[in-house]
């Protein structure tokens, strides 16, 4: 285990980090490890807690356990993706196992990364560092071509 307080010590961007997944437990560890690393979180164990959330808030950075044959999982993403309000927001899919087909068919619904559960604080750290910094570049590109905004 990582010391949290030491790895933590460079500047990050706080964002709001959607996660969704039917394990409780996962929930909960994904939940208390990025609390710690200071992001803003938010969690839902059911795809129709994500769709109450999503229509209330926008998170920068959606975590989903992606659970391959579940239709009721492909259908929201798809949703996400139909959606002008959501389209933009990156999807990151949990994947519980190495497989090839797995990650060509999470890359399909437009996930922008993946994780390998079971996960590392740091891999996952660093990824979603990088994509609030990807996500603040384009803020800042929108802001310098449109002065208005």
């Amino acid at each position: 285990m990582i010391n949290l307080e030491i790895y933590n010590i460079y500047e990050r961007t706080i964002g709001k980090i959607l996660i969704i997944s039917e394990n409780i437990t996962l929930l909960q560890d994904i939940s208390i490890v990025l609390s710690k690393l200071t992001y803003k979180i938010a969690v839902a164990n059911t795809v129709l807690g994500a769709v109450k959330y999503l229509n209330k808030k926008k998170p920068d950075i959606i975590l989903i356990d992606f659970i391959a044959n579940n239709n009721e999982y492909i259908d929201f993403i798809n949703n996400i993706r139909e959606d002008s309000t959501l389209i933009n927001i990156p999807i990151i899919f949990f994947i519980s196992i190495n497989n090839l087909e797995l990650r060509k068919t999470a890359f399909k619904l437009g996930a922008i990364d993946y994780i390998i559960l079971p996960y590392e604080i740091e891999e996952l750290d660093t990824k979603l560092f990088n994509h609030f910094k990807l996500i603040d570049n384009k803020k800042s590109q929108t802001k310098d071509t449109n002065p208005n905004n």
